[in-house]
C-alpha cells in the first residue's frame, strides 16, 4: 500500500526534504519516534509503529493515538481483533470549532515584532475566554528580548506545544503587551477537529528546535491544520521564512477562514476613551488615577461626561496593575473607590462608540517587496533595484502614524550605474528596526532603534563598511498632525576604507511622519553628529521621503536627501515603484 509514502504520514511526523535531499522530520525529540532511525526513515518508522501499536495491547497507544487511528483506518483489521484504546485525556474533548488567533505586532519587544499565532478550540457553548488555547513557543526563561531574538534565529531554544485556558493568553497579549488580537474561525468539520486534537495530544511534551524565521509559532501551527484536513499542504507555501500574518493569508487562500473578529487591547481601548475626552477631562482622569483628586469629584458633572472620565480611570487602573506600575494595595484602594462612584452613575448605553475596527492585517500589502527605479546623485543618473524579504518602513501608507514601525530584514539595494560602472551593492540591511511609540499623559514608552548591515564609502576603491547602530529616544503625537520623534543614535563602522579600520560615534536625529493625503505617508528628517574614535568625521543629513499607495500591492516611493559623511558631500533624489508579494 506504500503508506510510508503517504502525505498524511509525513504530516503526522512533520517530515520534509531539506534542500530537496533525504527525508527528515522537523521534530527533534527522539522520544516521539518508535524506531531508532524513524526521524530520517519514514518506512522504518511505519514498520516499527505497526509492530508496536498492533501488538495486541492498548496500554501504550494513547501517546501515539493520531498515528494509531490513521493506520487503523488504512489497514482495516478485523473488528474486535485489537482492543479499542481509551484515552482519558481525550474522552470528553470534542471541539465544536477552532480559531487561529493572531496577536498583532508588539514593537517594544524585538521577539514579538512580527506578531504571533496560536489556535483556540471551542469545547462547549460557554464564554470564548474559556476556550482551550493551543500555543507553540520557545521554552526559555530569557527576559531580554534582544538575546531571545538572537538565540531564536539560530535554534538555541526547544519549542513545545502547550494547552491552557484562552483567557490567560488574552491577559498576556491584550492586557500586558498592548497587542490587539484577531480571531479567525476555521471551516473544519467535527471529525476534522477530532483529528486535530489527536495530533495535539501526540505533540504535547515533545520538543522541536525553535527557529525565529522558519520553524516558529506560525509555521508549526500549520501542521495542526494539515492533520485536521489531509491534502492541504500548507507548509509547502513557506520555503525559506514564515511571518505570522502570511500564514493567515495562506489559510484564507485555502478557503479555510469563515469569519474574523477583532479584540482590541486594553491600551487601544484606553486610547479610544481618551480621544473622547477633552484635555481638561484627561487631566482630571490622570489626577484621579494618581491620587491628586478623588473619584467623587465627577459627581457634580453631567452624567455622560462623568461616566466617560471614570470608565477611563478604571481601565487605566487595571492596565497599570497588570503592567506592575501599581502595587496591590494601591490597586485595590483606587479601583474600589472608582467602582463605588461609578455604580452611582448608572448605565449609559451611548457612553462611548465602539473602538473602530482597523483593516484586517492579512488584507494589507504582502510582506516581501521588490523595487525598481532611478536615482540622480550629483548629476549622475543610475538605476536602482531593491529586494526586501520583510516587512515595512516608516513611510508605509498602509499603517497609521501611531504605528511608527520600521521592520526591515535582509534588504539588498543594487545600484546600476552609468556606462562603465556596472552593478554595485549600494547597501545591505540585515536588520534595521525602529520602534516609535508615542508618549502622552497616560503612556510613556521609550522609542528605540537597532540595526546591522553593509554600506558603501564615498570615493573610488574604498569598499564596503560594516555598520552596527542602535539608540533610543522619544516620540509624540500620532494623530491628525502626524508623529514626531527625537532620538540619540550611536553608530559603529568597520572596514578597510577607514583610518584605523573603524569609526565610533553617533548622531542625534529628529523627524516628523505625516500624511499629505489619505493614501500617502511621508517623513521629513534631519540628523547631525560626529565620530571621534578611530576614523574621525562629521556627519549630517536632511531629507524628505514618502510613499503613495497605488493599489493593495503597488506603491510609488520618493526620496530626496542631502548628506555629509566621511569628508564627502552628496545630494540625491530618486523615485521607485514598489511591488509587494
Amino acid at each position: 500500500m506504500k503508506l510510508a509514502e503517504h502525505s498524511y504520514w509525513h504530516v503526522l511526523y512533520h517530515y520534509h526534504r531539506p534542500l530537496g535531499m533525504g527525508m527528515k522530520s522537523r521534530i527533534d525529540d527522539p522520544s516521539f519516534f518508535i524506531s531508532p532511525v524513524g526521524r530520517k526513515n519514514p518506512k522504518e518508522e511505519m514498520n516499527a509503529a505497526i509492530r508496536f501499536l498492533f501488538s495486541g495491547s492498548a496500554e501504550n497507544i494513547c501517546p501515539y493515538i493520531a498515528r494509531y487511528h490513521w493506520l487503523y483506518e488504512q489497514l482495516q483489521p478485523e473488528p474486535g481483533l485489537f482492543p479499542e484504546p481509551v484515552c482519558e485525556e481525550l474522552k470528553d474533548i470534542h471541539p465544536t470549532s477552532a480559531r487561529v488567533v493572531f496577536p498583532t505586532y508588539f514593537m517594544n519587544s524585538p521577539a514579538s515584532m512580527f506578531g504571533h499565532t496560536l489556535m483556540t478550540l471551542r469545547l462547549d457553548n460557554t464564554s470564548r475566554m474559556l476556550d482551550k488555547a493551543v500555543n507553540y513557543s520557545a521554552f526559555t526563561q530569557e527576559t531580554n528580548g534582544f538575546v531571545f531574538a538572537f538565540k531564536g534565529i539560530f535554534g538555541f531554544y526547544p519549542g513545545y506545544f502547550n494547552v491552557l485556558p484562552y483567557y490567560k493568553k488574552i491577559q498576556e497579549y491584550g492586557e500586558i503587551n498592548q497587542r490587539d488580537i484577531w480571531e479567525y474561525r476555521l471551516d473544519l468539520e467535527s471529525h476534522e477537529l477530532d483529528a486535530m486534537v489527536r495530533h495535539i495530544r501526540e505533540m504535547e511534551g515533545i520538543y522541536s528546535d525553535y527557529y525565529f524565521f522558519d520553524e516558529n509559532c506560525s509555521f508549526t501551527l500549520m501542521y495542526l491544520v494539515e492533520a485536521a484536513r489531509p491534502g492541504l499542504n500548507l507548509t509547502d507555501a513557506f520555503p525559506l521564512w514564515v511571518i505570522p500574518v502570511d500564514t493567515i493569508r495562506v489559510l484564507e487562500k485555502a478557503g479555510l477562514i469563515v469569519e474574523a473578529e477583532y479584540r482590541p487591547s486594553r491600551a487601544t481601548i484606553i486610547r479610544h476613551r481618551l480621544s473622547h475626552l477633552s484635555s481638561e477631562d484627561q487631566k482630571l482622569a490622570l489626577d484621579i488615577l494618581e491620587g491628586r483628586e478623588q473619584s467623587e469629584t465627577v459627581l457634580d458633572m453631567e452624567a455622560l461626561r462623568a461616566i466617560r472620565i471614570l470608565d477611563t480611570v478604571i481601565d487605566c487602573i487595571r492596565y497599570r496593575f497588570v503592567k506592575r506600575k501599581m502595587d496591590q494595595d494601591d490597586y485595590q484602594k483606587t479601583l474600589l473607590q472608582a467602582l463605588r462612584v461609578r455604580s452611582r452613575l448608572g448605565v449609559a448605553d451611548d457612553a462611548l462608540p465602539p473602538v473602530p475596527e482597523p483593516v484586517r492585517p492579512e488584507k494589507l500589502h504582502g510582506s516581501s517587496r521588490l523595487s525598481a527605479g532611478v536615482q540622480v546623485s550629483d548629476g549622475k543618473t543610475a538605476g536602482i533595484l531593491i529586494y526586501r524579504p520583510a516587512f515595512t518602513d516608516l513611510t508605509d501608507p498602509d499603517y497609521p502614524e501611531s504605528d511608527g514601525i520600521r521592520i526591515v530584514f535582509g534588504e539588498t539595494s543594487l545600484r546600476i550605474g552609468p556606462e562603465g560602472e556596472g552593478i554595485q551593492l549600494d547597501r545591505f540591511d540585515a536588520i534595521d528596526i525602529m520602534s516609535l511609540s508615542p508618549r502622552d499623559r497616560f503612556f510613556t514608552p521609550l522609542s528605540w532603534a537597532a540595526g546591522i548591515g553593509l554600506e558603501g564609502v564615498p570615493g573610488e576603491g574604498r569598499g564596503r563598511l560594516l555598520r552596527i547602530s542602535g539608540g533610543a529616544g522619544f516620540a509624540w503625537g500620532g494623530g491628525q498632525y502626524g508623529l514626531s520623534y527625537f532620538m540619540a543614535l550611536p553608530r559603529f563602522f568597520a572596514g578597510s576604507g577607514l583610518d584605523d579600520g573603524y569609526s565610533l560615534g553617533g548622531v542625534v536625529r529628529a523627524g516628523w511622519i505625516f500624511r499629505l493625503f489619505e493614501h500617502s505617508k511621508w517623513q521629513a528628517f534631519a540628523e547631525g553628529g560626529g565620530f571621534g574614535a578611530g576614523h574621525q568625521s562629521y556627519a549630517a543629513a536632511a531629507g524628505l521621503e514618502g510613499s503613495v499607495r497605488l493599489g493593495r500591492n503597488w506603491h510609488l516611493g520618493f526620496e530626496t536627501m542631502h548628506e555629509e559623511r566621511w569628508g564627502q558631500s552628496a545630494f540625491r533624489t530618486g523615485m521607485a515603484l514598489h511591488w509587494f508579494h
